[in-house]
């Protein structure tokens, strides 16, 4: 694993505010959560990749969103999403 110094700090932190403020972005995540009765988790980090976006908590990646022009914000799940997303309330049977 390699150490991260201050100026890859400072642009990871960059990336994370600028998608943040992406309404698009922010939208399909909205989308996504209500669709499936679940809360987006405290703590979350968005870091970038190359045509992609994910959602992480710590260094596990909950969600990978990606980015136009490849994809329009498709939001896929990995195999934590479940385990870190919980449903909003519970579903009477």
């Amino acid at each position: 694993m390699s150490i991260l110094n201050n100026m890859d700090k400072e642009l990871l932190d960059s990336f994370h505010e600028q998608f943040m403020r992406n309404d698009e972005l922010q939208n399909a995540i909205k989308i996504y959560f209500m669709a499936h009765g679940a809360t987006m988790p405290k703590g979350i980090r968005f870091t970038p990749g190359i045509d992609y976006v994910e959602a992480r908590i710590d260094d596990i990646p909950i969600l990978i969103i990606g980015l136009p022009p490849v994809s329009d914000y498709f939001v896929r799940e990995t195999e934590y999403t479940n385990e870190y997303t919980h449903p909003q309330m519970a579903v009477a049977v």
